[in-house]
């Protein structure tokens, strides 16, 4: 005689969650654009740092009222543990992920803890990550509350005083690579230091921050977006009418208190900073490319920076 599958009901109560989730959110975001439109259509979004939680519902963030909480927790927990915490945001990443991770346990002091948050990846990543590999501390999310937030539940989670934030398709290749990013941080001002960004500013591929002063002074990685593109009047231009991840900080920092380190093009794609690491900045979003020949361009960049920075394999 057959067993019944003792898994079904708890399938199925994580699907009826799931789905009870999704319409409360969707509830929530419906509620909050109709009463904007018709009590405050003036009012503009402002980015998280500086918003409250009625501009979450007003503005369809509902998930920014969770994060704020979490946020808030994080704020009060000190930190518990030496070293630094190196977090990474990952979403179907798996195949690169593999390579950052042990280059970032290869190159740091073995008290350097490495915190995943796997933003609901459907590409094995999760399976893995069960495992622990390179001792990583994973956070499976049981639905993908992207990039940003991904980061900030870093933040909340850390138990160091230091915290790190590493893109997937980025890597430390040098055993000088903490010392060289936290050397700025000796600077009692300075908040932030890392890599430089397109437009001039820090970039979260690989930046060091200072977690109390993070939590103190509001910062969020949260991405922001005005009206016209919420609205979906004008399509969106990074650094005109949306702000990426990262780029955030150094907007609500003054100067003094953000160092970015030099930074040159790499001849594989990407950027790398010398003696610290190499962000290619375009495969951890391999997915979204309908053009397979450029997707495979990618790739063979990819490998040969690895070849490269961190030897054969």
């Amino acid at each position: 005689m057959r067993l019944p599958d003792q898994s079904t009901p708890r399938s199925s109560a994580k699907r009826v969650l799931r789905r009870a989730g999704g319409l409360f959110v969707r509830a929530v975001r419906r509620g909050g654009v109709w009463t904007r439109r018709r009590c405050c259509p003036g009012r503009a979004p402002r980015p998280l740092y500086v918003s409250s939680p009625l501009d979450d519902v007003l503005f369809a963030h509902p998930l920014d009222l969770a994060m704020r909480l979490v946020r808030f927790w994080g704020s009060r927990r000190p930190p518990t543990s030496d070293g630094v915490t190196v977090v990474v945001a990952s979403w179907n990443t798996k195949a690169i992920l593999e390579v950052t991770l042990a280059a970032v346990r290869r190159f740091s002091p073995p008290d350097t803890e490495i915190l995943v948050i796997d933003n609901h990846s459907s590409d094995g990543s999760r399976e893995w990550l069960r495992q622990r590999p390179f001792g990583v501390r994973p956070v499976l999310l049981p639905f993908n509350i992207h990039h940003g937030r991904g980061l900030d539940l870093g933040f909340a989670l850390a138990r160091t005083s230091v915290v790190i934030t590493m893109d997937s398709d980025a890597f430390p290749y040098s055993d000088k690579w903490l010392e060289t990013m936290l050397r700025p941080m000796a600077n009692a001002g300075a908040v932030a230091a890392g890599m430089w960004g397109r437009r001039g500013r820090l970039h979260p591929a690989c930046a060091a921050y200072r977690r109390d002063d993070y939590f103190n002074t509001g910062l969020s990685f949260s991405p922001f977006m005005t009206t016209s593109v919420i609205e979906r009047i004008e399509a969106p231009e990074y650094g005109t009418n949306i702000w990426d991840t990262g780029e955030l900080v150094s907007l609500a920092l003054p100067a003094d208190r953000v160092v970015v380190l030099p930074t040159q093009d790499s001849r594989f794609g990407g950027w790398s900073m010398s003696d610290v690491a190499y962000h290619h900045g375009a495969l951890s979003r391999l997915s979204e490319l309908d053009d397979d020949q450029a997707a495979m361009s990618h790739e063979d960049a990819w490998h040969h920076a690895i070849v490269q920075f961190l030897g054969n394999p």
